[in-house]
């Protein structure tokens, strides 16, 4: 992947990515140095960028896309029957299983799932989509980036976590606020 950088800049941030070490110290004791397996910093400021690079060329298909953030990647489709649905993503899985693999880039399958967002109210057992031959489950809501999303897309449990946060919140404002401040919290 070159993607028209020059080949000193290829040299940067080769550089900058290989052969890194950590030490650990605890009180006045230090740690032999260990190296740093992972290929993008992670709390760097240039990580982000370089993992954006890293990933440039994942695959992509038609009827399928991407929502990604930092690490994060939601795949969807859309269509009116639930088998060609679960197909298309099935198909795509496979092809993007085969991108992972070569880009050694590891799924934790356990934090995946599918989520169908449908008006139907019975939807039935519907085949699993497999990454790496482990079946994801369906989920009848999911949260992601925060988002917690149901089948429905109605975002009445997002709503209501929300609230009880901010609830939580004012109640730990109140208690820190003396009675004779001149802050008030009103609502």
């Amino acid at each position: 992947m070159r993607l028209g950088f020059s080949d000193q800049l290829i040299k940067i941030i080769h550089s900058y990515l290989n052969s890194r070490e950590f030490r650990v110290r605890v009180e006045n004791s230090l740690s032999t140095p260990r190296p740093i397996l992972s290929r993008v910093p992670k709390g760097s400021l240039l990580g982000p960028k370089l993992f954006n690079l890293y990933i440039n060329d994942i695959p992509k298909a038609a009827e399928v896309h991407l929502a990604m953030y930092a690490d994060n990647t939601a795949i969807f489709t859309q269509g009116i029957y639930n088998c060609n649905i679960i197909e298309r993503l099935q198909n795509y899985v496979i092809r993007l299983e085969t991108w992972l693999n070569d880009e050694k880039i590891k799924v934790n399958a356990s934090k995946s799932a599918c989520l169908l967002f449908t008006r139907q109210r019975y939807i039935g057992n519907l085949p699993h989509v497999n990454i790496f031959n482990q079946p994801v489950p369906w989920v009848t809501e999911y949260k992601y980036l925060g988002l917690i999303l149901d089948t429905k897309l109605n975002f009445a449990k997002h709503i209501r976590s929300a609230h009880q946060k901010a609830a939580g919140m004012r109640c730990t404002l109140n208690r820190l606020i003396s009675p004779k401040s001149k802050l008030a919290l009103t609502l």
